[in-house]
């Protein structure tokens, strides 16, 4: 199983990754997370290294071409949308 956060650098994902993590019945490789930049990469590995590199992919809602190879694979995904956000 494959579960896809989105948002996956804000607080909220961090929430729902952190208690992902800490279930024993899922492992980091079966984590994917929506981020939109490098920075976020680094900003969520800073906070749980255990995460592989292949665990990100890189995408923005507003760039529609970005999403398919995010999702491909996804069985489960948590949407975390931006609050009041005037393109949501």
């Amino acid at each position: 199983m494959t579960i896809l956060i989105t948002g996956a650098a804000g607080r909220t994902s961090g929430f729902v990754l952190r208690a992902l993590l800490d279930s024993s019945s899922i492992s980091p490789a079966e984590i994917r997370l929506l981020v939109r930049s490098q920075a976020s990469v680094a900003k969520v590995k800073e906070r749980f290294p255990q995460l592989p590199d292949s665990s990100f992919a890189l995408g923005d809602f507003l760039e529609a071409s970005t999403l398919p190879p995010a999702l491909e694979g996804v069985d489960i995904v948590f949407h975390n949308g931006p609050s009041f956000h005037a393109l949501e």
